[in-house]
């Protein structure tokens, strides 16, 4: 799996403006919460703080996590992933491109890998930026 930097998660959104794919960023007490719309239903906050939102990205004790609720969780389990992470490289590429594909894979293994992962109605947090180091769980 590959580990990603702060520098790159960076250069992702710089490059989901460049695109189109950010529709808001918001200032919050605790960080900031920007929207980044991939289409075909697709859309996802990165957030510094946990969340309750849909896609969500956050910190905790264990370093940063994208998690997924039921819903996303039944969409990637279908196949969506895929479709999802090629619409996202032809019309980003770049740094964006890597940065969600490397989400995309992570938590597609948990869902559907060896020990696959199932939360319920918990949402799944998976650590892409570990470089492996960090197992998904539930949340």
């Amino acid at each position: 799996m590959t580990s990603l930097t702060p520098t790159q998660i960076d250069q992702a959104i710089t490059e989901a403006r460049a695109v189109g794919a950010v529709t808001s960023t918001v200032a919050t007490p605790d960080g900031s919460v920007t929207t980044i719309d991939l289409g075909d239903g697709f859309v996802f906050d990165l957030v510094t703080a946990p969340t309750t939102q849909r896609i969500g990205a956050g910190r905790d004790s264990k370093g940063t996590f994208v998690s997924f609720n039921a819903t996303d969780q039944n969409m990637i389990i279908s196949g969506s992933a895929f479709a999802l992470g090629a619409a996202v490289c032809a019309v980003s590429g770049g740094t964006f491109c890597v940065v969600v594909g490397a989400i995309l894979t992570a938590v597609t293994v948990a869902i559907t890998g060896s020990g696959a992962i199932r939360c319920g109605t918990k949402q799944l947090r998976v650590y892409p930026f570990a470089g492996g180091k960090v197992k998904p769980r539930c949340a």
